[in-house]
């Protein structure tokens, strides 16, 4: 019965057309920065500081960001600027989305809600333990359904290069850490704090990474890393994303960002979201 939902499901997406290349759209935001590898760090005595931090020890630097999430983070929502290229051969980028969501980090919970462009599902949620680790997802238009899938099936492939239990600042920053620490120890990367800008109205210091792996082994999907880093927290406000052909391959970007909002286990129910 659930495969069947899954057939039905992705008929009626691909019938809708939720899957088309067409140029990306430009965003409701203001637009990303965009620094070279050589841009000037530091537009003040606080920027030059974070970027001599950075310089001094760049793991420890983006892992003060992990201990500043733990420290301070319960719940969030915010908004999501996401531009996907699904494959390096794909001409553009899918039409920029933007997306509303809720999370709660225990139990781990994400609720989206794609109220521009949506892609595979307009409402997703996720809860790490429910549903046998599966999600829901529910299509808009004249007829929408509800039904169970793989976060990280065939649908989720087709229309997303990040998955919904991916989602998150803690997460991102976690695998962005743990790649980067991997490279570090193999001398494979070089780290670079490029410049200083704006994200949503918050300050952020830009860093870059590249990894040149001698041997690719797939290990590291995206080789090419730039991060807009929070100046207070050290979180990933905004991520860009290389893969080793050299193609952009994404662009997450955070706004609207309200940290401890007293969501509950209630919030992320399917009666709560329309579901």
């Amino acid at each position: 019965m659930k495969a069947f939902m899954e057939i039905v499901l992705s008929a009626l997406l691909l019938s809708a057309g939720c899957a088309t290349s067409k140029p990306a759209a430009q965003s409701d935001g203001p637009q990303m920065p965009k620094p070279s590898a050589t841009a000037h760090v530091a537009t003040s005595a606080k920027d030059d500081l974070l970027a001599k931090q950075f310089a001094a020890d760049p793991i420890k630097f983006l892992e003060g960001g992990l201990a500043w999430y733990d420290g301070h983070v319960k719940d969030y929502t915010c908004t999501l600027y996401k531009l996907e290229r699904m494959k390096s051969t794909d001409a553009d980028f899918l039409p920029e989305q933007k997306i509303l969501c809720k999370f709660k980090e225990n139990p781990y919970s994400v609720y989206t809600y794609a109220v521009k462009n949506a892609r595979g599902a307009e409402k997703a949620l996720y809860v790490e333990g429910k549903w046998n680790g599966r999600m829901k997802a529910r299509t808009g238009g004249f007829l929408p359904l509800t039904v169970e899938t793989d976060p990280r099936g065939t649908l989720a492939r087709q229309n997303t290069l990040r998955f919904i239990d991916q989602f998150g600042f803690k997460r991102s920053l976690k695998t962005i850490t743990d790649s980067l620490r991997t490279a570090w120890g193999e001398k494979i990367v070089r780290l670079e704090a490029v410049g200083a800008g704006n994200v949503g109205g918050r300050d952020v210091l830009i860093v870059e990474s590249w990894i040149s792996d001698p041997k690719p082994t797939g290990r590291f999907e995206f080789l090419h890393v730039r991060a807009y880093l929070d100046r207070e927290s050290r979180l990933p406000l905004c991520v860009e994303l290389w893969d080793p052909a050299g193609i952009q391959r994404a662009r997450y970007r955070f706004q609207d960002v309200k940290f401890n909002t007293g969501l509950t286990d209630e919030d992320f129910t399917l009666k709560a979201n329309g579901m």
